[in-house]
């Protein structure tokens, strides 16, 4: 496990991580003996999403990052000790809306955006296909999965204010 204190970048890449997080992530902390541990991570089943994640979490921090992979329980991981990651996400978690100003501090804003998009994307998203019998051609959707209506709304802004997408939503009731 590698413990990191180096302060955390806002580059493009970072933003992918936050958005990974945002979605599939988790965070914690403790404290031992010796010291405070802030720990932030991604437990997943799909390969190439942790690898993807690691690499971009590497470039992000500027120091590597590996993706492992825990047989007993099928799941690729990556975690890491930073505190500031850890406080990046949390505040996130509980103020999605945050994002798009920590996008909009600099010119490198549309990278950083995507960035975002994508890593929410890989963890809370989904490529659907609607064919069914009334239609011609089928209907593909992109969908975002998230339960939290907040994250929703802030992709949506995302989406119309960086790439000129015009997103809509819609709830669904859950089942009993």
């Amino acid at each position: 496990m590698k413990h990191i204190e180096r302060e955390v970048t806002h580059n493009p890449e970072l933003f992918y991580v936050l958005g990974a997080l945002l979605g599939d992530g988790y965070t914690y902390s403790w404290r031992d003996k010796k010291r405070e541990h802030f720990r932030v991570g991604l437990d997943v089943k799909n390969k190439s999403f942790a690898l993807k994640y690691a690499q971009k979490l590497s470039k992000g921090i500027g120091s590597k990052i590996n993706a492992c992979y825990y047989a007993n329980k099928e799941l690729w991981f990556v975690r890491l000790d930073n505190k500031e990651l850890y406080l990046s996400v949390n505040k996130l978690r509980f103020s999605p809306d945050r994002i798009v100003s920590l996008i909009n501090k600099d010119d490198k804003n549309l990278s950083k955006a995507i960035n975002f998009i994508e890593g929410f994307f890989d963890a809370d998203g989904c490529v659907k296909i609607i064919n069914d019998s009334a239609r011609k051609i089928p209907k593909i959707c992109l969908d975002f999965t998230s339960t939290d209506s907040n994250r929703i709304e802030v992709m949506k802004v995302l989406l119309e204010s960086y790439l000129g997408i015009e997103a809509r939503y819609s709830n669904q009731d859950a089942y009993m």
